[in-house]
């Protein structure tokens, strides 16, 4: 399958201790297919070589597969030790294609996090650390069950929306970095 350019830029938010020295690995689904993970770090074996500093912009062009629409863009933090980052958006563009997912909120390396379309969002699933829309927290335990019904999720009834929403989220990414 030939390999597509794309320009990827991810932003992080100017606050203090927003950045990550942790590795970030993102995976991208589209209509057409997924990419593999792509390590965005401070090193010089990153796929994408980044500072994920606060209120730093990466910006990079990545040869990937062609992904056709670009419907969810999954995270992963991962280092040694705990550690947070607090992304404010990312960015994959095509041509005229352009795909922007904005995030208020944390990225915390125990969670992987599935940022999904705006259009899938509405019918699926919330940002798991951030909000889409001010209404986003609103009736978290009907919207849980349902999103629970809906992917198949099984979890113990103790299981708090944030736990819930971490778990599908894993699902969605198909959690599978070593």
């Amino acid at each position: 399958m030939p390999l597509k350019s794309y320009k990827l830029v991810v932003k992080t938010a100017e606050h203090r201790s927003a950045g990550t020295k942790a590795e970030v690995w993102m995976r991208f689904v589209g209509d057409k297919g997924r990419t593999e993970w792509l390590l965005c770090a401070d090193h010089p074996h990153a796929d994408i070589r980044a500072d994920l500093c606060c209120g730093s912009t990466v910006r990079a062009m990545v040869k990937l597969p062609e992904l056709g629409e670009v419907t969810a863009c999954c995270v992963v933090l991962r280092g040694t030790r705990p550690d947070e980052w607090h992304p404010q958006s990312v960015e994959i563009s095509k041509d005229n294609q352009s795909y922007t997912w904005k995030m208020s909120g944390r990225l915390t390396n125990d969670h992987p996090v599935a940022w999904r379309s705006p259009a899938v969002l509405k019918q699926h699933i919330p940002a798991p650390f951030g909000s889409w829309e001010p209404s986003a927290l609103a009736n978290a335990e009907e919207r849980m069950a349902r999103i629970k019904s809906e992917w198949e999720v099984s979890s113990p009834n103790a299981v708090t929306p944030r736990q819930a929403v971490a778990e599908i989220a894993a699902l969605l990414c198909r959690h599978d970095v070593n």
